[in-house]
């Protein structure tokens, strides 16, 4: 079978393996679409500590289930598969936080789904695949994993009807945490700096700020006298927007940081912020079965519209133009068909 193969940095290759074999309980996909992810697109810069190549990358996918030895599917079902599954015992799993599972990837699709075939282990077949009718196309499926993660970071920051969202970044994960705000009711704005992005922007948020044009404080003075976010989403891997986090959100309001940063990031806090104003500076990484599931469930009932974040799709050899692409912020979700 054809995979695209990560052996170093800036190099990735068009490369034959064997077509995996499953085992009892597992299932082999036949893989249509995989997203492009920002972690693929670092790993292929500049290397990843926890990715050793060489690798096969790929973890937003969606197939046709080719041979299955699980009595819950049969060939041809058309699914969206999770990467990984929490265990369920470990201590962390015990205390329902199941993102910081201690096996939580010993349980992983194989190989990467920027490949023809997976094996989909039994953890995640019982756990982490769902089916998805014909109206959900295979790259809009693929959106489900990026979609269970935002889920999970909306859900931390306690949103409700009548919140005050602020995101952050105007790339994929900004557009789908202020989606996703939308629908549980909240007010958004979305601050950025890429003209096609804003664009989109504007058909999801109450307001856009063009941070080369106007300061988020300013909008914070004229539109809420004063008062900071309930709520503020950073969707960008950069330390220096969660001091400007800090400085836009309310008292006792919520910080999220979603974007990864790089490692040893320091922030300079001022410590008399957080005591005295309450603010709950927090973190979001991964997702749950659950989420998984209900982020696949507001594609297929059209609550997400999936289109607004794919604007490219490449075939699986042409994948390395579309990282290349992807890291320029040129469009916005690239999807790779196989």
């Amino acid at each position: 079978m054809k995979v695209i193969l990560y052996e170093k940095e800036k190099h990735i290759r068009l490369a034959e393996q064997e077509i995996p074999t499953i085992k009892d309980g597992e299932v082999l996909l036949k893989t249509k679409a995989c997203g492009i992810c920002t972690t693929d697109i670092k790993t292929f810069l500049r290397g990843h500590p926890l990715i050793k190549p060489p690798v096969v990358l790929g973890h937003e996918v969606s197939g046709e289930v080719a041979e299955s030895k699980s009595d819950n599917f049969q060939v041809g079902q058309r699914v969206a598969v999770a990467p990984y599954v929490p265990c369920g015992r470990c201590y962390f799993c015990l205390q329902e936080e199941f993102t910081m599972c201690q096996d939580l990837f010993v349980n992983s699709i194989d190989p990467g789904g920027f490949s023809e075939y997976i094996r989909v282990p039994a953890k995640i077949v019982e756990k982490g695949m769902f089916e998805f009718p014909a109206q959900l196309s295979f790259s809009q499926a693929a959106l489900t994993e990026p979609l269970a993660c935002c889920i999970n970071g909306i859900e931390r920051s306690r949103i409700k009807a009548g919140s005050q969202a602020l995101v952050i970044g105007d790339g994929p994960i900004g557009l789908m945490l202020a989606h996703l705000s939308k629908i549980y009711g909240a007010n958004v704005v979305v601050s950025g700096m890429i003209d096609e992005r804003l664009q989109i922007a504007e058909q999801i948020a109450d307001y856009v700020i063009d941070v080369r044009k106007e300061e988020i404080s300013q909008y914070i003075k004229n539109q809420r006298k004063g008062i900071g976010f309930d709520i503020v989403y950073v969707a960008v891997g950069m330390p220096e927007l969660v001091e400007t986090a800090l400085q836009v959100v309310r008292k006792g309001g919520y910080i999220n940081i979603f974007g990864g940063l790089p490692k040893g990031s320091k922030l300079a806090i001022d410590l008399n912020q957080i005591h005295y104003q309450q603010i709950v500076l927090d973190g979001s990484f991964g997702f749950m079965p659950r989420q998984f599931y209900l982020a696949l469930q507001l594609m297929i009932n059209k609550s997400i519209n999936p289109d607004l974040f794919i604007t490219n799709t490449v075939k699986i050899e042409d994948i390395e133009s579309a990282f290349t692409k992807s890291a320029n912020k040129e469009g916005l979700k690239w999807v790779a068909e196989v």
